[in-house]
């Protein structure tokens, strides 16, 4: 398998590419134009494609040759206004916070896309006050 792919700095010197950082956001954003595997840190490329584009060849029908995205991939937008964002800064005793981040795991376990911390503290709080509505006065707030 040696002979048969290049590694990210081969790629690198090959392709003439200025910096290895550049190749390896290229791969991971899935804009590079050539197939790549990534395991873990490592990446590798096929040689037959990157051989061919050297020597000028450039075979779109055979499939090695993928055109990078038009369109960056899309983000999750926020979901509240910044100019209205207030940031909690507040102590928490260890224990609390590691029985929070065990629960944060597992539930991150069975969804398909894992939440950050932040979006379960939010909801941590919007649980809260939605348990003790009779604490709420709706009017205190709309002022």
């Amino acid at each position: 398998m040696d002979g048969d792919v290049y590694t990210i700095e081969e790629v690198v010197e090959k392709l003439r590419i200025p910096r290895k950082d550049m190749l390896m956001k290229a791969v991971d954003n899935n804009e590079f134009v050539f197939p790549s595997v990534k395991i873990g840190k490592l990446y590798l490329f096929p040689k037959a494609p990157i051989d061919a584009f050297l020597r000028g060849e450039r075979d779109t029908k055979t499939g090695w040759w993928k055109k990078p995205r038009k369109y960056p991939i899309k983000t999750r937008r926020a979901r509240w206004d910044p100019a209205n964002t207030v940031y909690l800064n507040y102590p928490c005793p260890r224990e609390l916070n590691d029985k929070f981040d065990k629960v944060i795991e597992r539930i991150n376990e069975t969804l398909p896309q894992k939440l950050p911390k932040g979006d379960f503290i939010r909801l941590a709080l919007e649980e809260f006050i939605e348990r003790r509505p009779e604490y709420l006065d709706l009017e205190d707030i709309e002022e």
